[in-house]
Order: structure tokens, then sequence, then C-alpha cells
């Protein structure tokens, strides 16, 4: 009977060693901290910009886009296209007209990428991956009314979660979409939404009205068109 205690012990540092060597190869994702709204405010605007456009129409609009380098903005295509004149405002400073030569966007997706020269704006980080159903994320952008979850500079800054992927093609969009358990309001297209590392995991393009969930380009589809050279966009 002598033997049984050492070999119990031995089992025992076993089942130890695999528990640890098992929990420490979980995906990062399960060991991240989640990043708090004060920091998620901050990094949102100091990177965030408000488009404002002069329609073929003569109507005014407005949209949101998002730092992604720091001579690069990404935004949707409707927010771009068919202008007069499109203006990128920024934390109090002078209106910046943005030419159709420094936009491109992405017939495939409602996507556009602005080309403005530095603005002093901080650039988001990207995410590894797309946010997985039912994972927290931040949902932003300038909305045309202000409402509680505004920050004083009037952008919107709130708090969802990650309902699934739908196809994009019903919608106009060459890929899968993400849909999110928050309503967005007009203005919020081309808004960042940050997983909940606060890194850029997509950017809101609409409102799915069947359901009031917010329509989301993500990551995925918004990568590939931040490296490739994308034509101008459609003009009046």
């Amino acid at each position: 009977m002598g033997w049984r205690a050492p070999v119990l012990l031995f089992v025992a540092v076993v089942v130890l060693v695999l528990a640890v060597t098992t929990s420490s190869t979980l995906p990062a994702r399960f060991d991240v901290t989640p990043i708090a709204k004060a920091d998620v405010d901050r990094r949102l605007e100091a990177a965030t910009v408000s488009l404002v456009s002069l329609g073929c129409d003569l109507s005014l609009d407005s949209g949101t886009g998002v730092a992604v380098a720091e001579d690069r903005v990404a935004t949707n295509r409707h927010v771009t296209e068919r202008f007069r004149s499109l203006h990128l405002v920024y934390d109090g400073t002078p209106p910046r007209m943005l030419t159709p030569g420094l936009i491109g966007v992405d017939h495939s997706n409602d996507l556009a990428v602005l080309h403005p020269g530095r603005l002093g704006l901080t650039p988001l980080a990207l995410a590894r991956d797309d946010p997985r159903p039912g994972e927290p994320v931040w949902v932003s952008g300038y909305a045309h009314e202000r409402g509680p979850d505004s920050l004083p500079d009037g952008l919107v800054v709130a708090p969802a979660h990650v309902v699934d992927y739908v196809s994009g093609r019903d919608m106009g969009q060459r890929a899968q979409v993400m849909r999110v358990d928050i309503a967005v309001r007009p203005g919020m297209s081309g808004g960042a939404v940050l997983d909940q590392t606060g890194r850029l995991a997509g950017l809101v393009f609409a409102e799915q009205g069947a359901t009031n969930n917010g329509l989301v380009l993500p990551l995925s589809v918004v990568k590939p068109a931040l490296r490739g050279l994308l034509p101008p966009p459609a003009r009046c």
C-alpha cells in the first residue's frame, strides 16, 4: 500500500500542470480586461470626425468618420458620394474641404477611405478578430440629435452586444454584416464600433428597420480596403 501515496501525488501534479497549460493557451479574448467607459470615450473623441456634405440636390447631410492612420479616415461610401461639397470637421478646427481625388470607395460594400492629410487625430488600433455573437462592443457616431448617450461634443458612445452575422446581399453588401442589439441614429453612419479591448472592430452603416438592430461592416471587411487603392466616388 506504500506505493499509493507517491502515485497519487504524481497524478495530482500532472493534473495541475495540464490545467495551467490548458488555461494559458485559451484565446486571448478570454483573458482580457474590458476597457473602462472613460477610456473608450477618450479614444473615440481623439479618433472621430464629423463629415458634412452638401448634396447634388442642395440638401445638407452629415455622417461620421474614424481615423485608421495618421492621414487616413474610414467611413461609409454613402456618406461620400454625390456631393457638391464635403467638409471634415474635428475638435473645433476649421472645416477641411475634401475633393473627390482625396476619397476612395469600395463599390462592393458601403465603405470609403479618405486621405485628408495629417489632422492630429489619434488612430484607433485594429482588432485582431471580429467579435463573436454575444460579446460586448461600443457603438459610436455623431448622431444628428443629441441624446443621453452623447458626450459634450455630441459624439454618441453606447454599449451593445453582437447579435450575429448575416448575409449582406439584401443590404447591398458583398460580405456578411454584423448585427448589434442597439438602434443607430441618422448621422452615425461611418462611426466606429470598438471591441471590449477598445480596438476598432467595425463601422456602422445602417439600421435594420424590422429589428432595430444596428448594422456594422466588420473589420474583416474593412481591413482589406484600408490597404488597397480604391476608385473615386460617384459625382453629381
